[in-house]
């Protein structure tokens, strides 16, 4: 297939000239596609070679090359002063832009880090989801489950107590606190439970808070010996001073650490500070596993699941981009690397400097052949492996349930095939104000984000609530649009066209609502139709959100499918995502016209003026306050009777 392709393909005469001068320095590449979206970033050592590869006939060329190239209408470089200069660009460009054709870690944004500061006297733990290189603060992760760490963290609330309610305390004196947020005059439930100890209340010093939060932080970077043989040094001091209460205050956290490492860590002879990485993959998908081995302990072990594009890489190529993208954001960095397949000189090289200069001190990557870091190896690569099968019987089951749901609900509303694409609309305001109307679509049972749209209503008025009015307006938009797109289809051919054959035609449309809301719509679409238009309306019932009724047009009684059925989850989650979709665009504009200046409403101001005179008199207020000739040195005369006049 790939031979009969190269034939095909001929490199664009305007490519030809762009190849010509490109440079022969270090730096990155972006390819771009008609609409200028970025699809690929690459980074070289000679920037004319690399890109100029892309675009020379090979036999071997991979599928994901051939079909990107013939997307590449621009390509953009950005020559940097080395090589390892490039790569950190590239990461970077990566992460905010996500070009399709990279080899992309699946749902990143999803992946979760502990946060402690490290300047309070009483820190929160809290977990987030973005991490700064930031003094001020500790982080461990990333993880890739949070319900995980956060099961974890309240397992060790209950040895070491640590508070949950926000703002900062301060220790002015030692026992005497001062809240700056709050005014308790006695400490929350947390603390009658034993899950915190009232620093709100000054129940506890700065020091004996301080101790419990560095040994949460020694467990989760691992450091167990060294709270083992602490604690044992401090429950046998207690016992010599007859102090029997904190004698066994220590005697539990030991059986309680000790129990907590049997059952989740494993425990190594070397004792290094190392991630070990493997990856497995197949025609399909790939995945790879990370064991964070801290002190000899195998303290975290996570699963990463890569993008479709990524089975077209050997393995090298998919580790050499995990560890750009995962160390790139890993609140810790360990001594070395150990992988699962072994790197070119250069590549090895290049990495070892990256991740050096993440961590301001020297990583190895290595690829063992033998002895226990080898048994390691061999361990993470039979979990990728597992995690890849895993994926496997997941993906599988849920095709399974998605085919059974689709079919389900075409017997129950009397279809003569399986709705292939499925159309969701719901009106989201509040008393009338900002109302956004949403559209998700659902291909074959699943939702594809990348065809949802909104709506801005445009009939009525600002603060006018009427949902049925909303609706209509938002149907008879679409369908219009729909008959556009048949009339240019019809238009173009030259002969009749089945509409049923148009990608953009839903199969089946559900309105969120009741019969009201379905028998409005309905009427404006019939009258759309007898208006002129050419387009076959497709099947519309409405979905009652108290009951899950489904109500069909012209009929009375509705339609009940039986509950605990994945027919009845999978109208479920249409609903509720079309619900979700439109709540999110209303609070969105909402927020757009919160944050509108004064300034915008002036007519002859635009964006850099409204800048100009915000940096000049720091806000509106300011420019109320200022004089008219310190105005009219900013923006002219005209101009600052203007706003002399509106403001």
């Amino acid at each position: 297939m790939c031979v009969r392709y190269e034939a095909m393909f001929k490199v664009p005469d305007h490519i030809k000239v762009l190849l010509k001068e490109l440079s022969t320095q270090p730096g990155i590449y972006k390819m771009l596609d008609k609409d200028k979206q970025v699809i690929y970033v690459g980074k070289a050592k000679n920037l004319r070679k690399r890109v100029k590869s892309y675009f020379q006939t090979k036999k071997d060329l991979s599928p994901k090359v051939a079909v990107m190239r013939e997307k590449i209408v621009t390509i953009e470089c950005t020559i940097t002063r080395s090589e390892l200069e490039a790569l950190v660009l590239e990461t970077n460009l990566i992460k905010s832009m996500r070009p399709r054709y990279n080899i992309l870690m699946k749902d990143d944004k999803s992946y979760v880090y502990v946060k402690i500061s490290r300047e309070e006297d009483f820190p929160e733990i809290n977990i987030v989801r973005r991490f700064e290189r930031n003094s001020k603060f500790h982080y461990f992760g990333p993880y890739t489950s949070r319900d995980t760490i956060f099961k974890t963290l309240k397992g060790l609330q209950k040895m070491f107590p640590f508070r949950t309610c926000e703002g900062e305390i301060r220790e002015e004196v030692p026992g005497q606190n001062v809240y700056q947020h709050l005014s308790r005059r006695a400490p929350c439930l947390e603390y009658y439970i034993k899950r915190c100890q009232a620093p709100c209340i000054s129940k506890v010093t700065k020091t004996e808070y301080q101790q419990n939060i560095q040994a949460i932080s020694n467990i989760l970077k691992g450091n167990y010996d060294e709270l083992i043989q602490d604690w044992q040094s401090t429950m046998q001091q207690a016992v010599n001073d007859k102090a029997f209460e904190i004698a066994a205050r220590y005697r539990d956290r030991l059986q309680a650490l000790q129990e907590l490492s049997k059952k989740q860590y494993a425990t190594l002879t070397s004792g290094h500070n190392q991630d070990v990485l493997a990856v497995a993959k197949d025609a399909d998908q790939a995945v790879i596993a990370l064991f964070m081995v801290r002190q000899g302990h195998v303290i975290q072990t996570e699963h990463f699941n890569l993008s479709d594009y990524s089975k077209d890489h050997n393995e090298e190529q998919l580790l050499s981009a995990f560890i750009e993208q995962y160390y790139s954001e890993a609140a810790s960095l360990p001594d070395e690397v150990v992988v699962s397949t072994d790197f070119s000189p250069e590549n090895k090289k290049l990495l070892e400097q990256f991740l050096s200069t993440i961590r301001d001190k020297k990583v190895g990557i290595l690829m063992p052949e033998r002895g226990e870091k080898r048994q390691l190896i061999d361990m993470v690569t039979e979990n990728a492996q597992l995690q890849l099968e895993n994926n496997k019987k997941n993906w599988q089951k849920e095709q399974t349930h998605s085919s059974q749901a689709i079919v389900t609900l075409q017997q129950a509303l009397g279809m003569k095939t399986p709705p292939h694409r499925i159309e969701c609309y719901d009106i989201s305001h509040i008393q009338g104000t900002n109302k956004t109307g949403s559209m998700i679509v659902f291909i074959d049972g699943k939702p594809e984000s990348k065809l949802y749209r909104r709506f801005h209503i445009e009939s009525l008025a600002e603060g006018v609530n009427n949902d049925f009015a909303s609706l209509q307006e938002v149907l008879t938009r679409r369908i219009r649009y729909l008959d556009e797109l048949y009339r240019a289809k019809k238009k173009r051919r030259r002969e009749k066209v089945d509409t049923m054959s148009l990608p953009e035609r839903p199969d089946l449309i559900i309105i969120d609502g009741g019969k009201g809301q379905l028998s409005s719509v309905v009427k404006a679409l019939k009258a759309e139709v007898k208006g002129g238009l050419k387009v076959e309306l497709p099947l519309i019932i409405s979905l009652a959100k108290r009951e899950e009724e489904i109500f069909f047009p012209g009929k009375s009684i509705p339609l009940l499918l039986p509950k605990d059925t994945p027919v009845f989850f999978l109208i479920q989650r249409i609903r509720d995502e079309a619900h979700r979709f439109a709540i999110k665009g209303h609070r969105n504009l909402r927020s757009k016209k919160m944050v509108k200046s004064k300034l915008d409403t002036i007519s002859g101001i635009g964006p850099k003026l409204k800048k100009k005179l915000l940096q000049a008199f720091g806000s509106v207020p300011g420019i109320r306050e200022a004089t008219f000739e310190d105005i009219v040195k900013v923006v002219g005369s005209k101009t600052a009777e203007r706003i002399r006049e509106m403001l």
